[in-house]
């Protein structure tokens, strides 16, 4: 494996480097996954966990998490009705939404108990461009740059911002505003679909850490309806 890096650096541009340590990760919850549906150990689902581990919760993601799957393509691995509350935090706007967001929030429909709560949180496409449009997204520079210098190229003009906040180095694959997740969102059968902020998120689930960033996220919670019919 160390011969193989610096020969991949040559060979490959970061982002193909990028993708092909995801695919590798992907193939291996293929192979060696979960396959059959299970009770979850909690009725609360920390659904693309990454590196915040939530205690009480199932946390599930393709590596480092309670339950390690490909988010992408394969059911959820929880037999239907399973949990009360799912709640995701910048997961979506890493995936294709016909392809990928979709069935993902249709699988999270499925395991939701009726009357279920789903929360979501993405960067909002309607809040940077309205920093953008307001000052050059100058004031959005200054708090990118607060919370995350590496993200920015040093010395760039501060509408480069929108950039980092839109692609992010290739990761982001698309991003929403409240209009188009509710969309997405009725499409899979949620209802009651009501823009939050992170302090409702906090007093609902007070075990989640703060992230501190309401000023470009948009957070949205829904239900899956009483009746549990799309």
């Amino acid at each position: 494996m160390s011969l193989f890096r610096p020969f991949a650096r040559f060979v490959f541009s970061d982002w193909t480097r990028r993708g092909i340590k995801f695919d590798l990760l992907r193939l291996r919850v293929k192979l060696f996954g979960p396959r059959r549906y299970r009770k979850p150990s909690s009725p609360l689902m920390h659904l693309g966990s990454g590196s915040t581990y939530v205690k009480g919760w199932v946390n599930v993601d393709v590596a480092g998490a309670d339950v390690n799957i490909d988010l992408t393509a394969r059911p959820l691995p929880f037999f239907d009705n399973s949990f009360e509350a799912v709640v995701s935090q910048h997961l979506i706007e890493h995936l294709d939404v016909e392809t990928e967001v979709m069935p993902l929030a249709g699988e999270v429909w499925r395991v939701l108990k009726p009357g279920g709560e789903l929360w979501l949180s993405t960067p909002d496409m309607a809040k940077i461009c309205r920093h953008y449009l307001e000052d050059g997204a100058r004031v959005l520079h200054e708090y990118v740059r607060r919370r995350d210098p590496l993200s920015l190229p040093q010395n760039a003009p501060e509408r480069f911002v929108v950039n980092t906040l839109f692609f992010q180095r290739g990761y982001h694959r698309n991003l929403f505003d409240f209009e188009l997740l509710s969309w997405v969102l009725c499409q899979c059968g949620f209802t009651d679909i009501q823009r939050v902020n992170e302090k409702d998120v906090l007093i609902r689930f007070p075990a989640f850490p703060p992230r501190n960033d309401d000023y470009e996220v948009l957070m949205v919670r829904c239900r899956k309806p009483s009746g549990g019919n799309r």
